[in-house]
């Protein structure tokens, strides 16, 4: 027998490693409905970062955090009370649905809202009658624009919500059931806080929402005319990001590393030239700067062909 061949056979072949399925917690949700929740959550990040930068009267960052399958049970143990969950009960769905909010975030939010000026983010207790009436009028602007951001794809009428502070208490879903889970991260000034918005079961029945949200040109113009319009008015309200590349160049790591402050950097972009104008990261727009106002500005010169014809950003 050959030596080397024995000595093959001796040889430890790797384990596999099993992954264990979870018999309690099925995997309901597909990839496609995944990616498709995520498309429609960071579109209501946009939305709501301009009405928590109303009602702190400061900018905000809205993070999408993840989107995922969770058992609802679990969910609320997971959840320290005492917390301010809003649950909301949507007609199409015939079901509730929950809105989770840190209880000392709605203290803050009142206070800025009562023309106070508190400046940490940690009173943690449950809301009082006069608290939850004035942060429900901010949770309202919050579900009406959830509403909004769901009305092209799916009809989604939101007939009231409800506060509850102890998680324990809520039987609105099967203690089993699988929800969806959307986490956000919300930061202004030195404060990060999360929230979350926990689909119930029902979301996924019956509806084709992997496909729903690929939603081209002409699949838009099908829709009916009243939807077609909240389509064309979300879209309106999509924020991109817009840039002026002043110019590029080209240059070794080693010049790289040797840079030195009041070092001057030669650009490829010639002085009368007109500036590429990006909107994400795509050349749409030509330009030449200048000043208006005290502030630096770019004055559009050409506006590239068929560029504004298309959702192609």
């Amino acid at each position: 027998m050959d030596d080397s061949a024995s000595s093959n056979q001796g040889e430890k072949r790797p384990k596999k490693k099993i992954k264990i399925y979870d018999f309690e917690q099925p995997k309901l949700v597909s990839k496609d409905i995944i990616r498709a929740m995520r498309n429609i959550h960071e579109t209501y990040g946009r939305h709501i970062k301009r009405v928590f930068s109303g009602v702190l009267n400061h900018p905000v960052e809205v993070t999408l955090a993840g989107v995922s399958q969770v058992v609802f049970s679990k969910f609320l143990q997971e959840i320290e009370s005492p917390t301010a969950i809003f649950m909301f009960n949507v007609e199409e769905l015939g079901d509730w649905a929950l809105l989770q909010v840190q209880p000392e975030f709605c203290i803050y939010c009142v206070e800025r809202q009562s023309g106070g000026y508190k400046n940490e983010v940690s009173e943690k207790r449950s809301l009082s009658r006069i608290e939850e009436r004035i942060i429900g009028r901010v949770i309202n602007n919050m579900l009406k624009e959830l509403s909004h951001v769901w009305s092209p794809f799916l009809s989604f009428t939101i007939e009231d919500f409800v506060y509850e502070s102890k998680p324990e208490n809520i039987r609105t879903m099967s203690a089993i059931a699988p929800g969806i889970l959307i986490d956000y991260e919300l930061k202004f000034d030195k404060f990060v806080v999360p929230f979350s918005i926990c689909y119930p079961p029902s979301l996924l029945k019956d509806k084709p929402i992997g496909s729903t949200f690929n939603l081209d040109k002409s699949s838009a113009n099908a829709l009916p005319p009243a939807d077609k319009k909240k389509f064309e008015d979300d879209m309106k309200r999509v924020e991109v990001n817009f840039r002026a590349v002043l110019g590029t160049t080209m240059m070794s790591v080693m010049d790289l590393m040797a840079l030195r402050e009041g070092d001057t950097l030669l650009l490829d972009q010639q002085i009368e030239e007109a500036l590429n104008i990006k909107i994400n990261d795509k050349v749409k727009m030509n330009g030449y700067p200048g000043r208006m106002n005290g502030k630096k500005a770019v004055k559009i010169y050409e506006i590239i062909k068929n560029s504004n014809e298309h959702f192609d950003f």
